[in-house]
């Protein structure tokens, strides 16, 4: 994920390094004042933090801080000197706090240190309940995250800044995938072969619709709804308006991921070690492409196609226009679901409980997190990425 991690806090708390330019370091303080002012610690051109990232002080009252060129911190900080290894967490409006809880011995870290640190990702307190049991898939609406819990045949919606449970809502049985159309979310059931659509601001159930056996997948064209069908070989696609079906295509054998590129349908079958693309306005096929073996998961990043390998601990990237497979990178075991956050990979490894981030550019390791118990979903949300913990029965958010 990185670009170079440092960890404190019992492990938890995830900093970056950029090569961040540091000024004039002021001579060490003989006596500390009584709060620490960060009238301009800038960290690479951003305006201010957002919640829940941090920074690591050095423990050392006669530290001083410099200045870095970037991002206005712009907060008085109480509490100075603070203990080696303590954290500032950021509240996302520019203002601080330290955080000395469970900090054990920490390594020091000079003044010049905590200057080139960029805020990074913290992991303190972003694990939040998914309101059921098994919770197997995620989504975005734009301000809320979906969870669906197999084990409970309901959906979650959860604030997006907090992780607070907004509501509860009965579905099909044994929901498995969802997806956001722009106004409603729509609930794979794998359990009872049907489709579940919902109301995003109210969570109202607006219609269930017949699908194929055992759906494990589904996403939105602009205008349709399309459904994997496991048991089918096939793909099942529904007027997202009124939920009729349009019609059934054949794919290859157990279809699990789906997903859109903007002009096809792409296909995940596990069974033959396949991806289909098909043609979204006839469902005709343009083409069946090898990837790795038990192709799992599916996403677009805008240029490529990226498919988990479950059975291979890889993934592999496709050219969107040929099929033609561009590369071949590893991540960890059993990896179950793949989300792109506008710049890299992110893959859930259900039997290693972390999640690999991956370059999208060149496929590079960038990091691997600690996540909960057998995360099976993932997404993001414009600023942070969320797993679903499928054995832990919550959600982590990155």
């Amino acid at each position: 994920m990185k670009r170079n991690v440092i960890v404190c806090v019992g492990g938890v708390v995830a900093l970056l390094f950029l090569g961040i330019k540091v000024g004039a370091i002021p001579n060490p303080l003989s006596k500390p004042p009584s709060f620490l002012k960060f009238n301009s610690i800038t960290v690479k051109g951003v305006t201010k933090a957002s919640a829940g990232q941090a920074l690591l002080a050095d423990g050392n009252a006669n530290s001083a801080w410099g200045n870095v060129e970037g991002v206005h911190v712009a907060s008085n900080v109480a509490g100075s000197p603070v203990a080696n290894g303590a954290v500032l967490t950021a509240d996302g409006t520019g203002k601080a706090t330290w955080s000395t809880s469970s900090l054990g011995t920490r390594t020091p870290y000079n003044a010049q240190s905590v200057a080139l640190l960029k805020w990074g990702i913290s992991s303190i307190n972003n694990t939040y309940s998914s309101g059921g049991t098994n919770a197997i898939a995620v989504c975005f609406d734009g301000s809320s995250i979906w969870v669906s819990n197999s084990g409970s045949n309901n959906v979650v919606k959860l604030n997006a800044a907090n992780g607070d449970i907004q509501g509860t809502f009965a579905v099909g049985t044994n929901p498995s995938a969802l997806c956001f159309d722009g106004a409603n979310i729509w609930v794979a059931n794998e359990g009872s072969a049907n489709v579940t659509k919902l109301n995003a601001s109210t969570g109202a159930s607006i219609g269930t619709y017949g699908v194929g056996s055992s759906p494990t997948g589904i996403c939105f064209d602009g205008a349709n709804i399309w459904v994997a069908n496991f048991n089918n070989a096939n793909v099942t696609k529904l007027n997202a308006s009124t939920g009729a079906s349009v019609s059934n295509y054949s794919v290859g054998t157990f279809p699990v991921g789906i997903c859109f590129d903007g002009a096809s349908i792409w296909v995940a079958n596990k069974g033959d070690n396949t991806v289909t693309k098909l043609n979204p306005g006839t469902g005709a096929p343009i083409g069946t492409y090898n990837v790795g073996t038990a192709p799992f998961a599916i996403c677009f990043d805008g240029t490529s196609i990226w498919v988990t390998n479950s059975s291979g601990a890889n993934v592999t990237k496709l050219n969107q226009s040929t099929g033609n497979t561009v590369g071949i990178y590893s991540v960890g075991t059993n990896p179950s679901a793949i989300c792109f956050d506008g710049a890299n990979i992110w893959v859930a490894n259900y039997d290693d409980n972390n999640v690999t981030k991956l370059n999208a550019a060149n496929g590079n390791l960038l990091g691997t997190y600690s996540v909960g118990t057998s995360p099976y979903g993932i997404c993001f949300d414009g600023a942070s990425v969320w797993t679903a913990n499928n054995h832990s029965n919550n959600v982590t958010k990155l």
